[in-house]
């Protein structure tokens, strides 16, 4: 039980920051040594500041489980989410090439732009998310590789949101 909670964000009941270092650590581990592809695609909530402004932090907690939930329902068995942090979300999936990575990636923005949560008084709340995805080279470590996919991540953003660009 203690070892679950030091891994998971109370939260979003996703891994925390310290699950994706550890699965970061195990995947370039195993990209070195077995020769086993792998990626990650980076996730923010966009416009979530005006959940939080909008609709209260109650709401804004409820998107992020919401958000949290479905791209884990979106995710491969081997494929790994955690909270990276704020509104972020890290997805590491191990055996892939870029395209399938990218599949990946479109098909949980895919499900979180169908996905809503209903607002108390009526209503409903639908959010969108940008990404960014890019694949392990070899020499990479993980502020290397989280840093290619951030980078696409605001790529995204600029390109007017609620899209993914791929390494």
């Amino acid at each position: 039980r203690l070892k679950k909670e030091a891994l998971v964000d109370q939260l979003t009941r996703v891994g925390n920051r310290r699950f994706a270092d550890m699965t970061l650590e195990t995947r370039f581990h195993e990209l070195e040594t077995h020769k086993v592809p792998f990626g990650v695609a980076l996730f923010d909530v966009d416009h979530f500041k005006k959940v939080n402004d909008v609709h209260g932090h109650n709401a804004g907690d409820r998107v992020l489980a919401m958000v949290s939930a479905t791209i884990a329902g979106a995710l491969r068995r081997l494929d790994a989410v955690a909270r990276w942090g704020g509104e972020e979300f890290l997805v590491i999936a191990p055996s892939v090439d870029l395209r399938t990575l990218e599949h990946l990636a479109e098909r949980c923005r895919i499900l979180v732009q169908s996905a809503w949560l209903d607002l108390e008084g009526g209503g409903r709340l639908e959010v969108t998310m940008s990404g960014g995805v890019a694949m392990a080279r070899a020499g990479d470590d993980a502020a290397a590789l989280v840093g290619r996919a951030d980078a696409l991540l605001y790529k995204a953003k600029e390109a007017g949101r609620n899209r993914v660009f791929a390494d």
